[in-house]
């Protein structure tokens, strides 16, 4: 019997084989090299409150299997996971070229690769540091119980270039997944549909990990900006001080804030009252220090997102045996047909909102294509209630199916009665996500989670201010707080405007229309 020939190049599969198996290679050599990169940044975040607010986020990114360098790894196993499907595909053609059976664990006919799985590794706690600066004892109950800053904004420079590199060598591996896939996408086997969607999967999850690489790297930064501003402002005062009530030049050295002659000034009434004065203002340095700490970790909670998704994505191929590249492989990933199977439940004009509000990493970039400061988009996903619920819960909860739209609160949205008056105070700054069309402005620079927005809302992003025009008689203008509303909080402003004549609110276009708010670029 003439055996049956495929029309199949077995070399095809060997050679995407090698190329995932480089691949692999390439991300634990990315991830090795971050590890002991970031083994020397131990103890950067400080040991006052705000160290440890920025550790409590930060060491999240850095431990264990759900954590950035998990991600690295878990997406270095899953090119690896390709590079063995990939080599069994080339030995089951190769034998059927040749007659013989496929390659099973019943029947090896072959020697399929199995390659290491790469470990998960942990930095440890970023919290910690040298402590409070020399002779800090001195005004330290002038302080109204603020503690110094003592985290290290040189560790945490190197962290955030370790990140940066490491966002680099990631996206570069991206690349070569995209080319190691090509010399098999012309191959006629039904395993190269399910090999490509696998590929495809693989390449976006690194991109968007890079992204959270270089996230992690903002973080860093960011922190040991505030960290150097805090101190450097600190210093200039107790400079101050000193120069003026021990009368000699100091040195504003980051951790030798103050000399020997102070001490004794400070036990007058007159030095201690200057000192009170002194402290109140380094106390509200460290204070805004402190909430600016909070907004630099707020992204935290979300860049950790594309390692889940990874991890949801890919369980399919992660779970699989090195013998076929089996069709359950192909493009029904579990998140990918729960959300079309919900998008069926609702009008075409709200699939793009339940998409953004499913998928963080998609708002966020919804919302900065709309033109919504960086700052807004931010903190839109790092609150995003949305995270632990499937696509059908999200419209269980939040859309109303009889009347075809989101269940808005009662009242306009408004938390209480809505102040009543003619017109909005000429200079007052607005903004509004969506169009002109729209009835609903908020205060400018209000956070996306106080404006309280349906899930997913990312229109298009415009200012505007209040002129001084006269308003017309039959205008009518309502402004309050923001209700809680879609698991968000609230508590923003907003302004509807009426007309009295025919009881119907007027639209931002009208207004501009009639000149009394102007667009801002």
């Amino acid at each position: 019997m003439t055996p049956t020939t495929v029309a199949v190049r077995p070399a095809a599969f060997t050679q995407a084989a090698h190329s995932f198996s480089g691949v692999r290679d390439g991300l634990r050599g990315d991830l090795d090299k971050l590890y002991f990169s970031l083994q020397s940044t131990s103890s950067m975040a400080g040991s006052d409150g705000s160290g440890r607010t920025f550790s409590s986020a930060y060491d999240r990114l850095v431990n264990g299997d759900k954590s950035l360098l998990g991600g690295i790894a878990f997406l270095g196993n899953a090119c690896g996971k390709m590079s063995e499907l990939l080599d069994a595909s080339a030995i089951n053609h190769a034998n059927a070229d040749q007659g013989f059976a496929l390659c099973t664990p019943t029947n090896p006919s072959g020697s399929p690769t199995a390659l290491e799985t790469i470990p998960t590794v942990s930095v440890g706690s970023s919290f910690g540091g040298p402590g409070e600066p020399s002779n800090w004892d001195k005004i330290k109950e002038f302080l109204q119980g603020e503690v110094f800053p003592d985290g290290d904004p040189a560790k945490l420079e190197a962290a955030a270039e370790a990140w940066t590199s490491a966002a680099t060598c990631v996206r570069t591996r991206q690349g070569d997944v995209d080319k190691a896939i090509a010399p098999v996408e012309q191959e006629r086997s039904v395993e190269v549909g399910p090999a490509r969607d696998q590929a495809r999967l693989i390449s976006g999850h690194l991109g968007g990990l890079a992204d959270s690489l270089d996230g992690a790297a903002k973080m860093c930064n960011e922190y040991a900006t505030h960290i150097k501003e805090v101190r450097e402002k600190t210093s200039e005062e107790v400079t101050e001080l000193t120069c003026e009530l021990v009368g000699g030049l100091v040195i504003g050295a980051l951790l030798t804030l103050v000399t020997a002659g102070l001490s004794d000034v400070l036990a007058t009434a007159a030095g201690a009252a200057r000192a009170t004065q002194v402290g109140a203002r380094i106390a509200a340095l460290i204070r805004v220090f402190g909430a600016a700490v909070g907004r630099i970790v707020g992204p935290a909670s979300y860049l950790l997102d594309p390692v889940g998704a990874a991890a949801g994505d890919l369980g399919a191929l992660m779970g699989s045996r090195a013998t076929v590249f089996g069709m359950e492989l192909g493009k029904g990933a579990v998140r990918a047909e729960e959300l079309a199977s919900a998008l069926k439940r609702i009008p075409d004009w709200a699939h793009g909102e339940l998409e953004n509000a499913a998928d963080p990493a998609k708002l966020h970039q919804s919302l900065l294509d709309a033109g919504v400061p960086r700052e807004m988009a931010d903190e839109a996903v790092a609150n995003n209630p949305y995270r632990n619920m499937t696509p059908d819960q999200i419209l269980d909860k939040y859309w109303d199916a009889d009347k075809g739209g989101w269940k808005y609160p009662p009242n306009d949205g408004f938390l209480g009665p809505p102040a009543v008056s003619d017109r909005i105070p000429a200079g007052t700054e607005l903004d509004r996500l969506g169009g002109p069309s729209g009835k609903f402005m908020g205060n400018d620079g209000a956070s996306y989670d106080a404006r309280a927005l349906a899930p997913g809302n990312a229109g298009a992003y415009h200012k505007y201010i209040a002129t001084d025009e006269p308003w017309p008689p039959n205008l009518e203008v309502r402004d309050d707080s923001i209700a809680p509303a879609f698991g968000k909080e609230g508590g923003g402003h907003q302004w509807l405007v009426y007309d009295k004549e025919t009881s119907s609110q007027v639209s931002v276009e009208d207004l501009l229309r009639a000149g009394v708010i102007r667009q801002v670029k």
